[in-house]
């Protein structure tokens, strides 16, 4: 075999493999939809689920703080305060093998497998569970999941089409790996070639702490931030006030 044929027979396969493991969206439309969770007759959480045609965002409640899972750019995210986090990083609870089931596409992986009734996905299994799905017209209907040893029913008790879409609800804010903490402290000690902007710009950026709709009091965070800098200001001016004063160890000779 030629060379040349033996490269295409390489991406034909590539690209068999990468439609096994394709997935056609739940909702291929802005849609704001509402879920229950129940396992045994119980109701375990509820999951408000919003979609803009490209991304979904799903927020998990079965306590006082949700959990908030975003999939964007064929990846899915769970939104933290020191920064969001990669779906197979989170330390979660049963939510980490619920919500994947409503996060289609963005959950198929190499490690999942998606099988299709009328262009539909039909059933999803994935690292710790299998759902089976029924839809109403052209949405879910309903989710039945094996996870855990135990089987729960998602149901949508909602549905209806997003009066406007927010798309600060989809930006993921990634959590700062140790590469940018080493990037961050050399803006920090070399300082940036133009001075007009101080050294720890160079490192953080100097734009404004964006504001995202995750639950995340980033208007208190931006007030203390500057109230420090303003301390540290001022501080410094009255340390060098006391300085050129020439008091400096003055009361200890006084003393004497």
């Amino acid at each position: 075999m030629k060379r040349t044929e033996a490269a295409a027979v390489v991406v034909i396969l590539v690209m068999v493999a990468l439609l096994a493991h394709a997935a056609p969206p739940l909702f291929p439309a802005a849609s704001e939809s509402q879920w229950t969770v129940s396992s045994g007759g119980a109701q375990v959480a509820t999951i408000a689920l919003l979609t803009d045609g490209k991304s979904v965002r799903a927020e998990w409640k079965s306590g006082q703080v949700p959990v908030v899972f975003v999939g964007t750019d064929s990846k899915v995210w769970v939104k933290r305060s020191g920064g969001d986090v990669e779906l197979a990083s989170h330390d979660g609870g049963i939510e980490s093998l619920i919500a994947p089931a409503l996060l289609l596409p963005y959950t198929a992986s190499t490690s999942s497998k998606t099988e299709l009734s009328g262009g539909r996905t039909s059933i999803y299994t994935y690292p710790g569970a299998k759902a089976s799905y029924k839809y109403d017209g052209n949405a879910p209907l309903s989710v039945e999941i094996a996870a855990g040893g135990k089987t729960y029913l998602v149901t949508r008790t909602g549905l209806k089409k997003p009066a406007s879409v927010d798309a600060s609800l989809y930006t993921v804010r990634p959590k700062t790996t140790a590469t940018s903490q080493i990037s961050r402290l050399a803006g920090n000690l070399l300082g940036p070639s133009d001075r007009k902007v101080s050294a720890t710009a160079g490192g953080r950026g100097v734009k404004p702490v964006t504001k995202l709709a995750d639950g995340g009091d980033y208007d208190a965070l931006q007030q203390l931030e500057e109230r420090d800098a303003a301390w540290k200001e001022s501080m410094g001016e009255a340390l060098l006030e006391f300085q050129q004063s020439g008091r400096v160890g003055g009361s200890r000779e006084g003393s004497r």
